[in-house]
């Protein structure tokens, strides 16, 4: 199914646009790191920035235009990779297997936990009623993402990521097995109460329900059925990302970071085309491989291999990459890594 098409099929769940997605993830970063600058100070919070905010974190007015913070500082971050893969998933089912598997413990389980605190944090109510944020309403959408991708993956056979109770209700917390109320009424894009009303035993057909302790379940495949059946199920689009490089927009801190998508890229073709033949290729370019993972290889590179022009336009050719851009980014990491090393400098001799 396309993505046009998924789009479609979802839209009566009304998602967020993915530009609003991605500010109210700039806005949960931006918070947390106020948070973190009132625990360590300001110089040492502002390294994850690796630059003077225009104005400080311990301001609690300043929202992130204010601060100069945008989603491309901060989309390398675990919090930004996670949190779209779970709105993709959310809203369009685009499950991305090539990514952190979604149960226990997992980085989805983490960060719903930690989202879930900020939305009901009295640190974000008092910035938001002093200071006229919307701290409380990003993190509300933030959650409700978390809360219908742990839905979807519980449909789906998957297991729940997310325990947390949003009031002390008989419907709360959910199971891997069956899915409450407000998880169905989630993947349904209706209010609970309609849901509530279509498992009503007086009424025809009514949905089927599984009494447990006084809760209100709906087994997997009832639910998934009734969601068909009302034209609200969206289909699960498999595909694997990992690998993908786009070095048109891309940016990297440093040329580790670079690497380490290199070597993501060279793993994922050799999924699909005849490793050893890319091995060889690969070693033709003066670079060795290296064992990594289960059954994975990585590159072993000097800096003046990455510094060599030739050699990287050689290798993008085989990475089937384009040659001028990863030269390109090659020399825009090491220039943002030795930005990030000078200023770091000048900040330690302005604090010491």
């Amino acid at each position: 199914m396309s993505e046009s098409n998924s789009q479609a099929a979802a839209t009566f769940l009304a998602p967020p646009s993915i530009e609003v997605f991605r500010q109210d993830l700039v806005e949960m970063y931006l918070f947390q790191l106020g948070n973190l600058a009132w625990m360590v100070g300001e110089p040492a919070a502002n390294r994850l920035l690796q630059r003077e905010p225009s104005v400080g974190l311990l301001n609690l007015g300043g929202n992130a235009a204010e601060v100069g913070l945008t989603y491309e500082d901060i989309r390398g971050a675990n919090l930004a990779k996670a949190m779209e893969l779970l709105y993709h998933f959310a809203y369009f089912g685009r499950l991305d297997e090539s990514a952190e598997f979604m149960g226990e413990e997992s980085i989805y389980n983490w960060l719903a936990a930690i989202l879930f605190d900020v939305r009901q944090s009295q640190t974000a109510t008092y910035r938001d009623n002093q200071y006229q944020c919307k701290t409380l309403e990003s993190a509300e959408r933030c959650v409700v993402v978390a809360e219908l991708a742990n839905a979807r993956n519980i449909l789906e056979g998957g297991e729940s990521f997310f325990h947390f109770s949003r009031a002390n209700t008989k419907d709360e917390p959910a199971f891997d097995d069956y899915l409450t109320v407000r998880q169905l009424a989630l993947l349904a894009g209706m209010e609970e109460m309609s849901i509530r009303a279509a498992a009503n035993k007086n009424r025809a057909n009514a949905l089927k329900t599984i009494p447990e302790e006084g809760r209100t379940r709906f087994e997997i495949g009832v639910a998934k059925e009734w969601l068909r059946s009302k034209g609200r199920y969206v289909p699960i689009t498999r595909y694997q990302s990992e690998g993908d490089v786009d070095l048109a927009r891309r940016r990297f801190a440093n040329p580790a970071d670079l690497w380490e998508v290199l070597n993501a890229r060279l793993e994922f073709l050799s999924r699909s085309e005849d490793g050893n033949e890319l091995a060889a290729r690969i070693g033709d370019l003066g670079l060795s491989l290296l064992p990594a993972g289960v059954g994975g290889q990585s590159f072993v590179v000097s800096e003046a291999q990455m510094h060599d022009s030739n050699t990287m336009k050689a290798l993008a050719n085989v990475l089937r990459l384009p040659g001028h851009l990863l030269v390109l980014r090659m020399r825009e990491a090491f220039a943002r890594a030795e930005l990030a090393a000078v200023e770091q400098s000048l900040r330690d001799i302005q604090t010491g």
